[in-house]
């Protein structure tokens, strides 16, 4: 969240706030939604874009952005490289910093490993790929898919940024964004004295900036409803290519959709052009909701599927970024999760608002846990009545303070009301003894409702006498409401990838292939907070999963219809049945076993993933971070992936 943004409440919202939070002392501070101004050239379209933060605000610069490239030059297929070729003769030598990042990064330069050269092959080619869920990590598969050539359609269904957390990063994951221009489009990253960390929102604003730039198709304010075959699935042919204009635009899948449905736009498509043609879909992703897309008039482009009915979008690939406890997986694929329970574990995050004073620049980053420093925690409960466990704080857009209180001490201090004796008796009864260990698919946590209730006005007295002892000045107002989460338990998944069967029935070459579902991020490995394991694992989870699909690129269709592609000799006549019974035979054979191998790499890949912690981290990972790539070798050691 950038200073801009943050404003306190006009006179007339104030009394709302107060309401709204039962602390009338301490009215939240607001994130407004920017003013949108119009853009009447490229120069200051691509300086609003840069410094945008704001979702809508990104949207609405690279619309304009958008909108006023005019040319007519280049391959419809690369989105990227058109719109840099039509932007970036406007630009002066600092506004071209992203694209020079981002032609490094398809170049693979500053590394001292080979290439993998991936990135120029483009293998997924023709492949449609869906992620559900707009977090960091989906966003960070989302561009590593589009520079393998794969046409991506990512779907969040918040409208916008609202996780307030910052998040401890390590080497690999600072190297990684700088490669991808993070700052070129967050000049503070990176910049702290004694912790590398970013704020969510931010990382989310830096990576869908890099999104679009590449051509994903993101959406927000959208809801996944279902995925399901294909009605009629045509056999399996290798599709041909056509010459067309663009006029009949709805034939490109590998430009993103809202590029096309922008009326005051001139297309960045050339005039006439060799353009694979997309084989007809086997399997449909059902989305429900009005979405939010840039150059669009009406969010929702509708069409024969919008409406009740929800719009339909063809995949070849479906990944789930959705989150810990995503149903997605679960419902749609039948993976199989095991849960982990400790002891009761209550954390909470509060943000306050950073004035820029000389007294908040000196304050210290610190991350701490009891055991290693027993005289402040034991200051802590002496001086200001706060019995912690764990303590972080990180300076940033924002004072950003996490801590793991104990139960006794909210309850004491008023923030929890103890639950009813019934409900305790009923959680005690659990096979392991533990107070808070689900029997019966009862919620047993200490946050539940039926278990507790949480005061909001005592809950910001206990944040802001955190604030008042580690030195944050008292007009330094809240940045939002204090949180209060649940971390006693998490979720981890068996596989990371399973391929979803069409239903029976039907001659063989006229049913769909397997549709690969994987699952990513939190919805695969949920982390252990105090270890900050979320985004490292995620990332490297990330290019682990679009390692495996350029490997196995037949198992999403891709390559087809790519002028690269060789074309088989006509057969002597009176052997074509045979010949085109031949080849669905060995076509079928080889699905098979790439599938195989894709399931069986992935699952490998899992294994070691496992087994990275804050304390295995030298015994699995390599040591130069700077060179990990896509390639597994580049990263893990080598002894783990034999």
């Amino acid at each position: 969240m950038s200073p801009q943004r943050l404003r306190r409440p006009r006179s007339d919202t104030v009394a709302a706030e107060r309401r709204q939070s039962s602390c009338p002392e301490e009215p939240f501070l607001v994130d407004l939604p920017p003013t949108l101004a119009p853009y009447n050239d490229i120069v200051s379209a691509m300086e609003g874009f840069l410094q945008a933060q704001h979702v809508t605000e990104i949207w609405h610069c690279f619309s304009a952005l958008q909108s006023l490239a005019t040319g007519r030059n280049g391959n419809a297929d690369d989105f990227y490289r058109n719109l840099k070729n039509h932007v970036s003769p406007h630009l002066n030598f600092k506004l071209n910093g992203i694209f020079r990042a981002l032609d490094a990064k398809i170049a693979e330069r500053g590394s001292s490993t080979a290439p993998h050269g991936l990135y120029d092959k483009r293998p997924l080619r023709g492949s449609r790929t869906v992620i559900c869920g707009g977090g960091p990590v989906g966003l960070r598969l989302a561009v590593e898919l589009r520079l393998l050539g794969a046409t991506v359609v990512l779907c969040e269904k918040r409208e916008g940024f609202s996780r307030s957390n910052v998040l401890h990063i390590w080497d690999f994951v600072l190297h990684d964004l700088l490669a991808l221009g993070a700052k070129v489009l967050y000049p503070r990253f990176g910049s702290a004295a004694s912790f590398l960390h970013i704020g969510t929102r931010q990382l989310q604003a830096t990576l869908l900036k890099v999104s679009l730039l590449l051509g994903v198709d993101v959406r927000f304010g959208v809801e996944l409803v279902g995925i399901e075959a294909a009605k009629e699935t045509p056999e399996r042919s290798p599709p041909a290519e056509e010459p067309r204009s663009t006029a009949s635009s709805s034939a490109v899948v590998s430009v993103p959709s809202w590029v096309r449905q922008t009326a005051s736009a001139k297309p960045l498509l050339p005039s006439t052009a060799v353009i694979p043609k997309a084989p007809p879909p086997s399997w449909h992703v059902r989305l429900r909701g009005a979405g939010v897309r840039p150059g669009t008039a009406n969010p929702n482009p509708g069409g024969a599927d919008a409406g009740n009915s929800g719009e339909l979008l063809p995949c070849d690939a479906f990944i789930d970024a959705s989150g810990p406890r995503s149903a997605v997986s679960t419902k749609q694929a039948g993976f199989v999760y095991q849960e982990v329970y400790t002891a009761e574990a209550v954390g909470l995050v509060v943000n306050f608002e950073h004035c820029g004073t000389r007294l908040e620049q000196h304050l210290q980053e610190f991350s701490w846990a009891k055991q290693f420093n027993f005289e402040l925690f034991d200051r802590l409960k002496e001086e200001a009545d706060l019995d912690l466990e764990n303590a972080v704080y990180y300076q940033g857009e924002t004072h950003y303070f996490v801590v793991t209180p104990r139960r006794h001490n909210l309850i004491a201090r008023g923030v929890l009301m103890p639950e009813s004796p019934e409900r305790r008796r009923q959680a005690t009864d659990g096979s392991r003894g533990n107070p808070y260990t689900p029997r019966g698919g009862a919620n047993m946590s200490v946050l539940d409702p039926q278990n507790s209730r949480i005061c909001q006005a005592k809950l910001c007295r206990y944040a802001r006498s955190i604030a008042d002892f580690f030195g944050v000045p008292r007009s330094c107002k809240f940045v939002g409401a204090p949180q209060l989460f649940d971390f006693s338990s998490r979720r981890s998944s068996t596989e990371a990838v399973r391929l979803l069967s069409p239903p029976p029935g039907g001659p063989r070459q006229q049913l769909p292939r397997p549709l690969p579902m994987f699952v990513v991020g939190d919805a695969l490995l949920e982390p252990f907070w105090p270890e900050g394991l979320g985004v490292v694992r995620g990332f490297l989870g990330a290019l682990d999963t679009a390692w495996v699909l350029a490997a196995c690129p037949g198992c999403v269709g891709a390559g087809a219809g790519s002028a690269e592609e060789t074309t088989t000799p006509p057969a002597p006549p009176g052997t074509e049945a045979a010949a085109a019974a031949a080849a669905a035979a060995a076509a079928d054979l080889a699905a098979d076993a790439s599938a195989a191998e894709l399931v069986s790499s992935r699952q490998r890949l899992l294994t070691v993933l496992r087994q990275l912690s804050g304390f295995t981290r030298d015994r699995v990972l390599l040591d130069r971070s700077k060179d990990f790539g896509l390639d597994p070798r580049t990263r893990y050691r080598h002894h783990l992936l034999i």
